[in-house]
């Protein structure tokens, strides 16, 4: 089961833009709640004990503007910093990470 984030679709259905959370039936049957904490960062919460939290995240390239990026982690901080401290926490995603010069892939 496919979840996704402010997506849209395009007219073949598919989901451009957002995030998403791909999930087996298992998990999705464990899915307590879930929210859009941005159009770039997906909370999922699963039932267990210890209760897990997935966060995951689609974060700027760095060739967007620089509020945008410091934003964009602004909003992924506060999203963590909401999650119980007794729950098991993930956080995955696309970081957009580079190493290295900045005029090198």
């Amino acid at each position: 089961m496919l979840i996704t984030s402010s997506a849209n679709r395009s007219s073949a259905g598919a989901a451009i833009g957002g995030v998403g959370l791909l999930l087996s039936p298992s998990a999705y049957d464990s899915l307590a709640s879930m929210r859009s904490h941005s159009d770039r960062i997906l909370v999922a919460n699963f039932q267990g004990n210890p209760a897990t939290t997935v966060i995951t995240t689609y974060c700027p390239t760095n060739v967007v503007n620089e509020d945008i990026i410091e934003g964009h982690y602004n909003n992924l901080r506060r999203a963590i910093d909401s999650i119980p401290a007794h729950n098991v926490l993930l956080v995955v995603g696309d970081f957009n990470a580079r190493i290295g010069p900045e005029d090198r892939c």
